[in-house]
Formats: structure tokens, C-alpha cells, sequence
């Protein structure tokens, strides 16, 4: 079976070796007087490469010809866009070191196969093609229409400022002309004038990204821009904060900007807004009205300038610059020093803090999803801060009493809810409002969305970094965004939140290069042939999907418990006690069998998520000698110990127990990846949050927690390995299980009896996950459920809240014993026996709608697994 799907990126330097192989071979083809020999000798060479990576070897070999000063005969070009034609989907032209001193190149590469590319749906230019084409707005557009036929999707970016508003407005005049279908125009830096804007707003019916950053726009120009209704479709508008800047302070600014433009975009994007501006009283009392109308779906993004801080009226919230990863690093010191003394000084007020009442909340993570029925497609909907702005007003508001708390994720299609106040008190029918309040949590999204959108409770979306994942769709590039990365645009990251952009750009930046996650593929029978046609199968290892952004781990949902603890002692037995089960319960909620569009051989999100906050150095992952860095760490972030020696003593020396000084000095190993300029200098004596920060960015299955500044809140132990479930039954039966080891644990010790003096070593058995839920009389282990029931048969639990707990314990009991398959199984057995899937790995669009649509009737109740 072909590949069925092949992407040209021209982008990714790399291939050197092939590259040299085929430029060498190219060369002494020339020198042949043979012309059917010679054709027949180039189709032979390409055909031997894969197409996937025609993108960096046709980058490579163009840099390498160009540095060698030679120069091929045309005819080759001939051979090469031959067999560019067969395969070809996509083609991005940007940062290529093409023929700066040839104006025909491009043209000559593309006209040589004397016929047009037909199967390519999508195309990015930059204006290294335009500089090519001399900036000649009739070739451009003559060549791009005749050779691109069937274009839907294009992307036109860097319009070079040096154009004159004459050579701007011919170009756009032209290209809308003959592209009437651009969805994407990025016009930054450009000489834009009145009649430009009126052009666009009336001729680019697609148009769905419009980005004017740094344009000299006049407010004539934007009323142009918005005189026809074609623009009803814009998703996202960019770049008029110039223009904000020259009338908020006037009185005409209703006029000016209130009208037409933020009724007619989905997300409106403000970059660089200094804070004087972004709080005065036109533009709060104008934008606060809007936000709080029930009705307004828009979103508004404000991203501050560069070392911007302060107090922002809109969004009613301290802005705080953070230092990128270069001035990140020269605090790591300061970071460590502070942060182990504010842990000391907090131990040793809290130590014998005793009495708090057994807590405990969950954590339950969501999917945004927008379903397009009639082309039978699903995307992740990124409007999480459009949702977030209405769920978290009861909040700011200061209600009491709250059912639910809501906060923003690392994704811009992500949600997280938990209870209002946290369960407890010391009663067992506390355990009959888990599953109410996460259906109602539900319902309060749903709520909120479109009829063509739904609220899914996965951990992984199937195709999340495939093309066109996103709703609006964004296009990643590579060359210019935080994250670098071929798949994952920044714009999927939330946007209001400036934490999230940071740890990604600086984990990028610590590591010295992208993150590099590789999954095992699944192996099918046509497996091995997609794969060497993927986008990532040049930086990947062989057999593996690759993804190279923290949004592949980041971007996944998962259900976390946090419980309270009397007393530090208890925080501590619970930590020890838990630990070895997180991988039990990793297995027994596995539901992540999917990675950017294919199936993979593993079922959990761990492997993902660890490598996406691998921000370990080259030293400290062993591949280079020590020198600048302290350690080899064998792990990532989110993974498991080696200490830091020297804080380690100094936790010694403050009276800190042996086994609590290495579990903080490991954590202290690890660097911070982002700090608040107002966070710099703390009192050690009053603030914890230099220990927070080295803390919050370990990732773990376990988290041991000190109680914070707040008084109310003890210690505390977060368990974090489970993935999250379908449904809310799901959902609640875990969480319940959980809480009800943990009474367990804390009420009953078992121990060994006849103990004999022995040097032998103890006896270690191995047993299933079925053995150690439901016991095994072999071993005479009577499993942990039937130790939950002991412990519940000795408490005072009314009828209808032993009736709830039972019908948990009894699907877990079902799950461990796989009567009842895990939520992985279901979707790997869905997509291997959809009619659609071709024994390839692939996940199509068909099979990730069709299962997403069978999820979300799975949530409704209508239909069981």
C-alpha cells in the first residue's frame, strides 16, 4: 500500500550525509553526454529517498550548492520536480537558502514538469521567495496560479517593510485576484495604506487569520478593512494595537475601534500593550462591559511588553515579567540557597502541627472539542480562556459556598475543575457527592458550548499535533515560535497565562534543543512504510513516532486526588505507602494508546510526558563530559533519585531526618525553568515560594506538600499517576478507591508473625494486578479491596453510601481482573476494527472523529463500553 500522505517542509536542516552522497552523484551526472542515461540515473537516485525527507535534503542540497558555487544543469530540475509532483501535499517555502542571484529558479523548478501541481492543498511563501521573484507581484501571482491550481490554504508572511504602499497594494491586488481561497495573511512590518485594507476586507472571502503586527494602520484603514461582510469568518485578528495606541486616548474611540472589529473576530490579539495603555479608562470600561455580557463568546489576548509589570484593571491580576532562560539560569543559586531556607524555616514551624481533619479533593482535566459533522472531522477548540473568563467569576467575585473551582491548563483546549471545598470532615457519606459534583462540573461547561462542540474527560486527543488539529486552525512555524517545534503551534499553549510560554521556551533553551519524544509505533502490516514517509521520521529513532514540543506531554489530561494529612508523620506514611502502587494504578486506568495520528505500543502518557519536560542538558544526560553542569541525571523531570550532596547536608545539619533531606535535596538537583522578577527577593521567614518553584516543576507521581502561607491548609500528599476516564462513574470509582486505601493504610498495620533470626534474604513474589486487587489464595494475600471492605464493615456507613462505594470497589475489581478492558484497550480495538483504518498505524480524520463521537455517547450514558 503507498504512503497516503506526504508533507515538503523546507525548514529543518539535516540529511547531511545524504545530502553530500546525492550532490556528489549529481555532479558527475552532469559531466555525462548520455541524456536518457542521465534521466534515468537522477529518477533512480531520488526514487531510493523516502519523500518525507525530501524537505531538509532539498533545503541541504540547494545550501550546499549554493556555498560550493555550483551550479546544476536545468534539466535536473526537471527530474526532481517530476517526482515532487506524485507526492506532493503541502509545501512550505520558508527560510530556504534558495538562488538569491536567479529570478527564475523557482519558476524554472516548477514549470520544468510541465504540469501543474495538482494534489498540493496547502503552501506557505515567505519573502525569500518573493525576493526571488524580485518582489514582482504579477510573477509571483502568475506562477502561484498556474502551478498551485487546487490551493485552500495559504500562508503569505513577512511582506517586506522595505515595499513602498504602491508595490504593497499591486501585490495584494494581484494575489487576491488569483488566490481568492487565502485562509491565512500575515502582512507584519508592511506599508499597508486605506485602500490596501479595503481590498482585503473585500476580496479574500476564506480569509480566517489576519496578522497586522506593526503596521502603521489609520483608523480609515480598519473601517475599510471591515466594510464587507466577507470577514464575518476572521478567527483571529493580530496587529492593530498601533492603532490603539494613537486613539485610545481620544474621545472618538468608540467609533474608531469599539465598532465592528471586536464583533467580527473569534480571538482578538493585542502584542506588546504597554500596562498605561492597557489600563486607561476608554480601554477598561469598554472591554471589562464586553467580557461580562453572558452573551460575548470573543476572547481578548493581552500580550504585555516585554518587562512590563504591575497591576492590569482588565484582567484584574498582577503582571509580572518573567526572566527567560539565560537570566533564569544566573538565578539558580539564589533559587536553591533561598528555596532550601524557606523549607527549613517552614519544617521547623509546622513540624508539630497536629489535628487538621482527613481532606482530600480531585483534580479532573478536560478536553474542549469542536466537531465538524458535515466533513466529519474533530478538533481540539481552543477556548479555554473564553470559557475560563465566565466559570471563574463566582470566585472573583468572593461567593461563598462554591460548587466548583476552575483554572486554566497548559493547552488553550484544556479546563480543570475541582470540588468547591474540599470532601471530608470525618464522613463516610462524603464519598456520595464525588461523582454528583464531577457530572455538574460537566454540565457547567457544556453549558457554554456551541451544539458542535462537547466536553470529553480523555487524556490524549488521537491526532493532536496532525495537521490542522486546532479549531480556529493554526499553523505551527517552526522558524520563529517558543516552542520550535514542526507540529505544535504556540498558538495551542494558553495564551493568558505567561507561565506556560515560559517553561516551554525555557526547557527548549536549557536542553540546548527541542524536546524529543519518541513513542514505539504500533507495527501493522504497511507500518514501516508510512512511518518513513512522516514529517518526524528524520530527527526520530527508527520505529518511533517523534514529537518535539511540550504540548505533545503538557497537553494531556489526567485525574489527580490530594489528601490532607493530620500531622507531617501521617503526610509522610501516606508518600511511602502510595508510592509503589502508582504504577499499579498507571496500568489499571491506562487510556493513551494514540500519539500525533498513529496507534503506539504503549498505553500510558508517562513515556510522553516525562520526555516533554526533559530539559536535562547534553552533560547531565551523560552524552558529553561534565564541565558546566553538576550532574548526570539518568531522568527527566516528570520521572523518578540522586541527590544534591550538599543541600543534603545542609538539611542535616538543620535537624532534618535523613530520608526527608533526600527527598528534598533530589528535588533540589533540578535547576528553576522560570522566575518572577517580583519573586527575586523574598523573606525567607514569610514566603515559600522559591521552594515552590523547584517543587511545583518536578513532576512526579508523588508530590509530598508543606503547607502553605495559607493557615488552613496542613500537609498534604498529591497521588498523580492515574489517566483520566471517560466517564464521571470512572472517574469517581478511582477517586474513592484511592481515599479509601489511604483510611485503610492509616487504620490498619499488617505485619509478620514467627519473625526467626535468618540471614536469607526476604521472599519477594510477583503477582498481577488482578492478584494484588483481589487477592490470591496461594500466597494467602487477601488483596487491597478486601481490605477496604474490613475497613468499611468497621465504620458506621449508612445504606445508600455502602451501595455507592460497592458498585466502585466492584468495577475496579472487574477492571483489575480485566473482565472489564481499560479505556486504551477500547480505542485500540475501535480504530483497529473501523472500516476506515488500512493496517498502516494511521489514525485518519474518519477514525478520530467516529471514535471521539463514540466517547462522547460513552460520557452521555447512551452507550456502554
Amino acid at each position: 500500500m503507498p504512503p497516503n500522505k506526504s508533507v515538503l517542509s523546507l525548514s529543518d536542516l539535516s540529511l547531511q550525509w545524504i545530502v553530500i552522497f546525492v550532490h556528489e552523484t549529481l555532479q558527475r551526472l552532469s559531466k555525462s553526454n548520455n541524456a536518457e542515461n542521465q534521466k534515468n540515473a537522477v529518477d533512480d537516485l531520488f526514487q531510493t529517498i523516502p519523500c518525507s525527507f525530501y524537505s531538509n535534503f532539498v533545503d541541504v542540497l540547494f545550501t550546499k550548492i549554493i556555498r560550493e558555487k555550483s551550479v546544476l544543469p536545468c534539466k535536473y530540475y526537471n527530474y526532481i520536480s517530476g517526482i515532487f509532483n506524485r507526492h506532493l501535499r503541502e509545501l512550505s517555502l520558508s527560510d530556504c537558502n534558495l538562488f538569491q542571484d536567479s529570478s527564475s529558479v523557482l519558476e524554472e523548478f516548477l514549470t520544468s514538469s510541465n504540469q501543474p501541481v495538482s494534489n498540493c492543498k496547502s503552501l506557505k511563501i515567505y519573502k525569500n521567495v518573493m525576493a526571488l521573484l524580485d518582489f514582482d507581484p504579477l510573477k509571483l501571482t502568475h506562477t502561484l496560479s498556474s502551478y498551485f491550481p487546487n490551493i485552500s490554504v495559504m500562508i503569505v508572511q513577512g511582506l517586506p517593510s522595505e515595499l513602498d504602499r504602491w508595490e504593497v497594494l499591486n501585490f495584494i491586488k494581484k494575489l487576491v485576484a488569483n488566490s481568492p481561497f487565502i485562509q491565512c495573511l500575515d502582512l507584519s512590518g508592511s506599508n499597508i495604506d486605506d485602500k490596501t485594507c479595503e481590498i482585503i476586507g473585500s476580496s479574500l472571502n476564506a480569509l480566517h487569520t489576519l496578522q497586522l503586527n506593526n503596521c502603521l494602520l489609520t483608523s480609515a484603514g480598519v473601517s475599510n478593512l471591515l466594510k464587507n461582510k466577507n470577514l464575518v469568518r476572521l478567527d483571529c485578528l493580530r496587529g492593530i494595537e498601533n492603532l490603539v495606541r494613537m486613539v485610545i486616548t481620544s474621545s472618538d474611540f468608540k467609533n474608531q475601534i469599539q465598532r465592528g472589529i471586536y464583533d467580527i473576530t473569534k480571538i482578538l490579539i493585542f502584542s506588546n500593550i504597554p500596562l498605561h495603555i492597557v489600563n486607561h479608562p476608554n480601554y477598561v470600561k469598554f472591554f471589562k462591559k464586553r467580557k461580562t455580557e453572558a452573551h460575548d463568546r470573543n476572547k481578548i489576548v493581552l500580550k504585555f511588553a516585554i518587562g512590563t509589570s504591575g497591576y492590569c484593571k482588565f484582567c484584574y491580576r498582577r503582571i509580572l515579567k518573567i526572566f527567560c532562560e539565560y537570566e533564569t539560569k544566573k538565578l539558580a543559586d539564589h533559587v536553591h540557597e533561598h528555596g532550601i531556607t524557606q523549607f527549613i524555616n517552614s519544617y521547623e514551624k509546622l513540624k508539630h502541627r497536629h489535628g487538621d481533619d482527613l481532606k482530600w479533593g480531585d483534580e479532573v482535566e478536560y478536553f474542549i472539542i469542536k466537531f465538524k459533522h458535515s466533513s466529519q472531522e474533530a478538533r481540539v477548540c481552543l477556548k479555554a480562556m473564553e470559557l475560563l473568563s465566565i466559570l471563574q467569576k463566582p470566585k472573583i467575585r468572593g461567593d461563598k459556598d462554591l460548587n466548583s473551582i476552575w483554572v486554566p491548563e497548559y493547552a488553550a483546549y484544556m479546563v480543570e475543575g475541582t470540588p468547591g471545598v474540599p470532601y471530608g470532615g470525618g464522613s463516610i457519606s462524603q464519598f456520595n457527592r464525588i461523582e454528583a459534583n464531577m457530572k455538574m462540573r460537566r454540565n457547567e461547561v457544556r453549558a457554554l458550548l456551541e451544539d458542535d462542540e462537547s466536553i470529553l474527560s480523555i487524556t490524549n486527543f488521537p491526532r493532536l499535533g496532525c495537521s490542522k488539529f486546532t479549531y480556529p486552525e493554526i499553523f505551527p512555524l517552526p522558524e520563529s515560535e517558543i516552542t520550535r517545534s514542526l507540529f505544535w503551534p504556540d498558538a495551542a499553549i494558553y495564551p493568558s497565562h505567561p507561565r506556560f510560554k515560559t517553561l516551554s521556551r525555557n526547557i527548549r533553551e536549557r536542553r540546548g534543543e527541542k524536546v524529543a519524544i519518541d513513542l514505539p509505533i504500533f507495527k501493522d502490516k504497511y507500518t514501516e512504510e508510512v512511518l518513513k514517509n512522516d514529517p518526524g521520521y528524520i530527527d526520530g529513532k527508527e520505529g518511533h513516532v517523534h514529537c518535539d514540543a511540550m504540548g505533545f506531554g503538557m497537553g494531556m489530561c489526567c485525574l489527580q486526588v490530594t489528601f490532607q494529612a493530620t500531622n507531617v508523620d501521617e503526610a509522610r506514611i501516606l508518600y511511602d505507602q502510595l508510592a509503589p502502587l502508582c504504577p499499579i494504578l498507571l496500568a489499571l486506568t491506562a487510556a493513551t494508546p494514540t500519539c500525533r495520528g498513529y496507534l503506539v505500543d504503549r498505553d500510558c502518557r508517562w513515556d510522553t510526558i516525562s520526555a516533554s519536560v526533559d530539559c536535562r542538558t547534553q552533560e547531565e544526560r551523560g552524552l558529553l563530559p561534565l564541565s558546566t553542569d553538576k550532574f548526570v541525571i539518568p531522568k527527566s523531570r516528570y520521572d523518578s533519585i540522586i541527590y544534591d550532596k550538599d543541600i543534603y547536608e545542609k538539611l542535616i545539619d538543620n535537624q532534618i531526618d535523613t530520608l526527608l533531606a533526600k527527598h528534598i535535596s533530589h528535588l533540589f538537583i533540578r535547576d528553576p525553568i522560570s522566575v518572577f522578577s517580583e519573586k527575586v527577593h523574598q523573606d525567607d521567614n514569610k514566603e515559600t515560594d522559591h521552594f515552590e518553584n523547584i517543587q511545583s516543576t518536578n513532576w512526579q507521581t508523588m508530590r509530598f506538600k508543606i503547607p502553605p502561607v495559607d493557615p488552613k491548609i496542613g500537609w498534604r500528599v498529591e497521588f498523580r499517576p492515574c489517566e483520566i476516564q471517560f466517564t464521571d462513574f470512572e472517574n469517581s470509582s478511582i477517586v474513592c478507591f484511592v481515599v479509601l486505601l489511604t483510611r485503610t493504610i492509616l487504620t490498619k498495620v499488617y505485619f509478620r508473625i514467627n519473625i526467626a533470626d535468618s540471614d536469607a534474604p526476604p521472599e519477594i513474589e510477583e503477582l498481577t494486578i488482578h492478584e494484588i486487587f483481589n487477592g490470591t489464595s496461594e500466597f494467602e494475600f487477601p488483596g487491597l479491596i478486601s481490605l477496604i471492605k474490613s475497613y468499611l464493615s468497621n465504620q458506621n456507613v449508612e445504606t445508600d453510601t455502602m451501595c455507592t462505594l460497592c458498585n466502585y470497589l466492584h468495577f475496579i475489581e472487574r477492571r483489575a481482573s480485566t473482565e472489564l478492558i481499560t479505556n486504551a484497550k477500547f480505542i485500540r480495538e475501535f480504530i483497529l476494527d473501523h472500516p476506515d483504518y488500512k493496517q498502516d498505524s494511521v489514525i485518519s480524520e474518519r477514525i478520530n472523529y467516529d471514535l471521539l463521537i463514540e466517547i462522547d455517547k460513552i460520557t452521555d450514558g447512551v452507550l456502554k463500553k
